[in-house]
């Protein structure tokens, strides 16, 4: 079987995944139908399909199969939070154990680990006092997810992602604005 193959079998296969975790989780709720939805969905197969593409040019053979389980663990626990509003400890223990068996499997020396887990303590602080400052305002599973993923990305990846949330963040909370569904 050609490359191209496996790749277009792979996409299929991981967007098959979300598709059936998305219907999980949202089946008995009536889903209506708005731009909202169509963009969230477009979204997440967009995501899927370019996680996956890059996953496969970096990575072959049991290291692919655990990064695309974190990046599917990531989507799960991200479609549990849009309908919940909730971020479990229990998802949050599987991320960060996915993170350090997706370091082990792409053979990261345990000295880089080791400073991923100092960065993870120092994340774990800096999102205590910053929702202690805020009065609750970050919840405590996105502070909980913040530190599981710090120890996966090394700081410079989690610079990324703290920016990108924010402004994601941001683009959210401006449509629910816009659009009247939230007053602050």
């Amino acid at each position: 079987m050609t490359e191209t193959i496996k790749l277009i079998l792979l996409v299929i296969a991981t967007n098959a995944i979300s598709l059936m975790m998305w219907r999980l989780i949202f089946f008995n709720n009536e889903f209506k139908k708005s731009p909202l939805n169509f963009f969230k969905g477009f979204f997440l197969f967009t995501c899927n399909t370019f996680f996956t593409i890059v996953l496969y040019s970096k990575v072959q053979g049991l290291g692919l199969a655990v990064n695309l389980s974190y990046m599917l663990c990531l989507e799960w626990i991200s479609l549990r939070d849009i309908k919940d509003k909730t971020i479990t400890n229990k998802s949050n223990m599987l991320l960060l154990f996915l993170g350090l068996v997706c370091l082990l499997s792409n053979g990261v020396p345990f000295r880089e680990i080791g400073f991923n887990l100092m960065i993870a303590g120092v994340i774990l602080i800096l999102g205590i006092i910053i929702r202690v400052i805020s009065r609750k305002q970050i919840g405590g599973g996105d502070i909980k997810m913040l530190v599981a993923l710090a120890v996966r990305f090394n700081i410079i990846e989690m610079i990324k992602i703290i920016i990108i949330s924010i402004f994601t963040g941001a683009i959210y909370a401006s449509y629910l604005l816009i659009f009247k569904k939230k007053e602050k």
